[in-house]
């Protein structure tokens, strides 16, 4: 496994030759999380380039950076390494919106929502938007949602796929007994939305789990901690039938909504439990939606007894070799998982209300890479400049170029960038002709 380190270019703006071109290879230590600095990347003060009151500048420069780390470690060749890097058909593009942020037009994108730092922060946005629709609807029509927590106990040499597996068994198994749809009934139950999410420790090893909401028509008289002491029996029970076990009061939580986690897009609650790589959910919608559509991205908890736990996300920027085999495990054992699923009532409803159902996450990246209306091109790319950007670790530098207004200064960097990569390729072929022997060694004298 390549172990290369990428890492952000020089973003103090200045001649376009020299140190541009000549990143450093060690990570910038605001990019290092909690457990290897004071703070958390996404927490850090620190800005990667001159004025940057909002952060944006930072958020993603760090987006970038993660990406460039996740091109070293998947096996080549697959889609996830592509994305950003590649053009669309139409052709990839520099545009400038209404606000003066730039971005790239015209790129493949990925859709993979659980290990892509480009494209999971969009459909966790749309996630949380779409979740926290569901809640004001449901809340409007008179009904009250519950929170799961479903868990199992877990040991560090456990393997992530194994656990996995089996939980998602013990699951089905649960929600299909006798007993806890008579305890569903109970509740009223019509409905629910569930979101898979897993993080690591280093006492005890991946914590896969899963959150869900159920929309019930809830009677007054329910107590709710009997409830989940009757559901709870029946969960280890269900864990038990696959190899699993669990614990009484830790297994299996359940909560109450409170109408003020559905109105309130106040950092608080489950927001600030959940936090994101970023920022980037701050702005997405309720807390409820966010703890349920954001779990990729779930800081691990910063309170004294859980130190040594982190988010995949974490343990990408960690930038280590243990770090990196554990985020190839849990790529591996999420690999075309769905992240978050609505039930086939709130679907019917979502239907009504919108007369469409929420896109696939592949989807939701393409319809984020259309022309926005308050947007404009400013640079057309060439086929494969973008790749060449994105190889010398330049593509940020346009983006800040362009905010700044500096179009021209834009465009000489992507022309000298341009010419470096294809003498490069060119060199590197003639270096690959030479030893394959096709022709005589005498025929490229001159050439060095």
């Amino acid at each position: 496994m390549n172990h290369h380190t990428p890492s952000l270019p020089d973003f103090q703006l200045g001649p376009v030759i020299g140190p541009v071109l000549a990143p450093s290879l060690s990570p910038p230590s605001l990019f290092l999380p909690a457990a290897a600095s004071a703070c958390a990347p996404w927490e850090s003060t620190d800005t990667v380039s001159g004025a940057d009151d909002d952060g944006a500048n930072r958020k993603r420069g760090v987006r970038y950076w993660l990406q460039d780390r996740l091109f070293t470690l998947l096996p080549p060749g697959s889609r996830e390494c592509a994305c950003h890097r590649a053009s669309s058909r139409s052709g990839a593009s520099v545009v400038l919106n209404s606000g003066g942020r730039a971005r790239y037009r015209g790129v493949y994108r990925c859709g993979n929502v659980w290990v892509c730092p480009l494209c999971a922060p969009v459909i966790a946005t749309r996630r949380s938007c779409e979740v926290a629709t569901v809640l004001s609807w449901g809340s409007k029509e008179g009904f009250s949602f519950l929170k799961l927590t479903f868990t199992c106990r877990h040991e560090k040499d456990y393997k992530l796929l194994d656990t996995l597996d089996c939980q998602v068994k013990a699951l089905r198994s649960f929600k299909s007994c006798r007993a806890v749809r008579r305890i569903r009934a109970s509740l009223g139950y019509v409905d629910s939305i569930t979101a898979k999410e897993a993080t690591w420790g280093a006492a005890s090893g991946w914590h896969p789990h899963q959150h869900e909401y159920w929309m019930c028509n809830l009677p007054s008289d329910v107590v709710l901690a009997e409830i989940e002491k009757q559901l709870s029996v029946e969960w280890i029970k269900s864990l038990r039938r696959h190899g699993l076990d669990g614990a009484i009061g830790v297994a299996l939580r359940v909560g109450v909504m409170k109408p003020d986690e559905i109105s309130s897009g106040a950092a608080t609650g489950y927001l600030t439990k959940a936090g994101t790589a970023a920022g980037y959910l701050t702005k997405a919608g309720t807390a409820a939606a966010i703890e349920i559509a954001g779990g990729v991205y779930k800081q691990g908890d910063k309170k004294p007894h859980k130190q040594g736990h982190y988010s995949p996300m974490e343990l990408l920027a960690l930038n280590q070799k243990w770090s990196d085999v554990l985020f190839c495990e849990f790529f591996q054992a999420f690999k075309n998982r769905k992240q978050l699923t609505f039930g086939r009532v709130i679907l019917a409803a979502y239907k009504e209300l919108f007369g469409t159902i929420p896109g696939d996450d592949f989807e939701v990246v393409q319809q984020n890479d259309s022309k926005k209306p308050d947007e404009h091109e400013v640079i057309a790319l060439l086929p494969r400049q973008l790749f060449a950007l994105r190889k010398a670790r330049q593509a940020v530098k346009v983006l800040e170029l362009v905010e700044l207004g500096l179009i021209q200064d834009a465009k000489d960097l992507i022309d000298l960038v341009w010419e470096r990569f294809n003498q490069d390729a060119y060199l590197a072929a003639v270096a690959s002709f030479k030893g394959s022997g096709g022709l005589d060694g005498r025929r490229f004298a001159g050439f060095s």
